[in-house]
């Protein structure tokens, strides 16, 4: 972990402005991306830029965040699936996609469409899109 945010934070810009919640979503997704799914980055950034996309449309009062979420979801959905497809048959304990996608369900079957999409969205969004808002106001306040 230290490693990844010592990369991310050296190529932040000094001595000018920066958008911190930009720079916070980079070093949440590349934390994310490093440690839950073995730093394969080029499937993971695409799903993560989804997931982002996505985040607003969560707020507890109806958004005009909404129609863009639609539109988004049945392309995140699709790019999950893909990405677990391709780790079909490649177990590795250090990405949480292949061990789902290789591994069966409860009742001895290959995890479902809808497993796959749900744990994997779920558990991607969560690791890095609630603690880049946590990062953001952190630096907010120590700024």
């Amino acid at each position: 972990m230290a490693t990844i945010a010592e990369k991310q934070v050296a190529s932040w810009p000094r001595g000018k402005l920066a958008d911190l919640r930009i720079l916070a979503e980079h070093l949440m997704q590349d934390l994310a991306i490093g440690l839950l799914f073995g730093n394969d980055r080029e499937r993971a950034l695409p799903i993560a830029e989804m997931i982002s996309k996505l985040a607003p449309a969560a707020w507890p009062a109806p958004t005009r965040h909404y129609l863009p979420a639609f539109m988004v979801a049945p392309k995140l959905e699709r790019g999950i699936l893909a990405w677990a497809e391709h780790k079909r048959g490649e177990l590795n304990p250090t990405d949480i996609i292949s061990i789902i996608a290789n591994n069966p369900d409860e009742n001895g079957n290959p995890p479902s469409r809808e497993l796959i999409g749900g744990l994997v969205g779920f558990t991607f969004g969560a690791a890095y899109e609630t603690c880049q808002n946590g990062l953001a106001w952190t630096l907010i306040l120590l700024t």
